[in-house]
C-alpha cells in the first residue's frame, strides 16, 4: 500500500468517525464499527470515543501516529447514520475508494435533515401531548403540553442555527413551558400544571443520554459513560432552572396548583398514543420513513411488555425486560432486514427511558424534600441501569446483523 491510500485511508476513517459522533453514535458502537473498519482495510487502528472528542491512533505502538478530532456532539439522526454505514460498506467491499468515501462523508454532514422544520415542529408538539396521556393527563393537560411542545419546536428551529442560541435553548424552552402551563390553567379551566409541564418539557429531558451513558458504563467505556451522565445531569439542572423562573414569572400573576386531579381519559386513549408517539419520534429522530411499520411494531411490543412487567415485577425491573424484548425485537428486525436495529430500537426506547424521574427528583430536593429526592434520582438510576442492562442481554440472546 502506498504512503498516499494510506493517508486517504485515515482521512476517511477520521472523517467517519466524527460524522458517527456527530449524529449520536455511541462509544461502543463508533469505536467497534472503526475498528472492524480498519482491519477490513488492512490498518492497525484504536480508537478511544467520548462525548466532545475522538481519538485515533494508527500504525504499530513504536510508531503510531495519533489524531485528536473534536467534535460538537449534535442530534440523533438515524438516517444519516444509515447512510455513513452505506459508505464505510462501499468503501470495504471496494466499490468506492476512500478519497471518494471521505467526500461523500462531507455530503452527507452538510445534507439537510431528512424531515423538514414545519413537521418536526408539529412533532414536537405531539410527543408532548403524548407524554401527558401516559403521565395522566386529561385532554385540558394533553392540549396545553400539545401548544408549549410546539413551541418548543419553533425556538428548537430557531436555536440550532447558532451555538450561541443553542446553548440556551433547553433554559428558555422550559420557561416558556412553564409560563404556558400555568396560563392554560387559567385559560382552559383547573389542570395539573405539574403533569403539563412534564408533558411539554419531555423533549428536552435527557433521560435517553442517561440510558445510552449507563450502557457505555455497562461496556466498560467508563470515561465516555461518566461525562455523558455529567452532561445529561447538567441538562436537568438547567431546565429546573428554567422550569423555577417560569413558575416565578407566570405565578406571580396568574398563580399556581399544582395539585389539581385531571379528569381521566379512557383506557384506550393510550394505544392512540402509543402510535401516534411513535410516529412523532420517527420523525424527531429523522429514522427512515419506509421503516415507520416495523418501528410502530416496536412501539407495540414496547408497550405490551412493559404493561404486563408492570403488573408482575413492578416499574423498574418492567423497564429492564421491556428492554430485553425491545433489543431482541431490533435485533430479529436488523437480520431479517440488514439494516441497523437502532432504527427500532432508539424511537420505541424512549418510552422507558427515566428522564422525568430525574426532573421529578431535583424538584423534590429544591422543594426541601431531601430524601424523597435522592429516592427518586436512585430510582431514576437503577431504571437506566436496568434499560442498558436488558439491551446488553439482548445481544446476547440474539445478535443483531453485522452491518459490514
Amino acid at each position: 500500500m502506498s504512503q498516499a491510500d494510506y493517508d486517504s485511508i485515515i482521512r476517511f476513517m477520521l472523517k467517519l468517525a466524527e460524522a458517527l459522533h456527530r449524529f449520536g453514535a455511541p462509544a461502543y458502537m463508533l469505536e467497534d464499527l472503526a475498528n472492524t473498519i480498519g482491519r477490513r482495510l488492512g490498518i492497525e487502528c484504536q480508537f478511544a470515543s467520548m462525548p466532545t472528542q475522538v481519538i485515533a491512533s494508527f500504525g504499530h505502538l513504536e510508531s503510531q501516529r495519533t489524531y485528536l478530532v473534536r467534535v460538537v456532539p449534535g442530534e440523533l439522526d438515524l438516517n444519516k447514520q444509515v447512510l455513513l454505514g452505506n459508505v464505510a460498506k462501499d468503501v470495504i467491499k471496494g466499490r468506492m475508494n476512500p478519497r471518494n468515501g471521505e467526500t461523500r462523508v462531507e455530503e452527507i454532514i452538510k445534507s439537510p435533515s431528512l424531515y423538514g422544520d414545519g413537521l418536526t415542529m408539529i412533532c414536537y408538539g405531539t410527543a408532548s401531548g403524548v407524554a401527558a396521556r401516559f403521565f395522566g393527563g386529561g385532554w385540558r393537560e394533553i392540549l396545553a403540553s400539545l401548544v408549549a411542545g410546539l413551541l418548543v419546536g419553533v425556538l428548537a428551529a430557531i436555536t440550532s442555527r447558532t451555538h450561541q442560541a443553542a446553548r440556551v435553548f433547553e433554559a428558555s424552552a422550559a420557561v416558556i413551558v412553564t409560563a404556558l402551563a400555568i396560563i392554560g390553567a387559567v385559560v382552559l379551566g383547573p389542570m395539573s400544571t405539574t403533569i403539563s409541564i412534564m408533558g411539554g418539557i419531555v423533549v428536552l429531558l435527557p433521560g435517553f443520554t442517561v440510558t445510552v451513558a449507563m450502557g457505555e458504563l455497562a461496556s466498560r467505556h467508563l470515561i465516555s459513560g461518566t461525562v455523558r451522565l455529567m452532561g445529561a445531569m447538567t441538562v436537568l439542572l438547567v431546565i429546573v432552572m428554567g422550569v423555577t423562573f417560569g413558575e416565578l414569572a407566570a405565578g406571580y400573576f396568574f398563580g399556581i396548583n399544582r395539585g389539581w386531579m385531571p379528569i381521566g381519559l379512557p383506557w384506550w386513549t393510550e394505544t392512540i398514543a402509543v402510535a401516534v408517539g411513535m410516529f412523532s419520534y420517527t420523525i424527531l429522530l429523522r429514522a427512515p420513513f419506509g421503516e415507520l411499520p416495523y418501528i410502530l411494531m416496536a412501539g407495540a411490543v414496547t408497550y405490551l411488555a412493559i404493561t404486563i412487567g408492570n403488573i408482575f415485577f413492578g416499574p423498574d425491573i418492567a423497564a429492564g425486560i421491556a428492554a430485553l424484548v425491545l433489543g431482541i425485537y431490533g435485533n430479529l428486525y436488523s437480520r431479517l432486514r440488514g439494516k441497523q436495529a437502532s432504527i427500532t430500537i432508539a424511537p420505541a426506547v424512549l418510552y422507558l427511558v427515566p428522564g422525568s424521574l430525574g426532573l421529578k427528583s431535583v424538584f423534590s430536593i429544591m422543594e426541601k424534600n431531601v430524601f424523597s429526592g435522592i429516592e427518586t434520582a436512585f430510582q431514576m438510576g437503577m431504571m437506566a441501569l436496568f434499560i442498558a442492562t436488558g439491551l446488553l442481554v439482548a445481544n446476547l440472546i440474539l445478535p443483531s446483523k453485522k452491518i459490514l
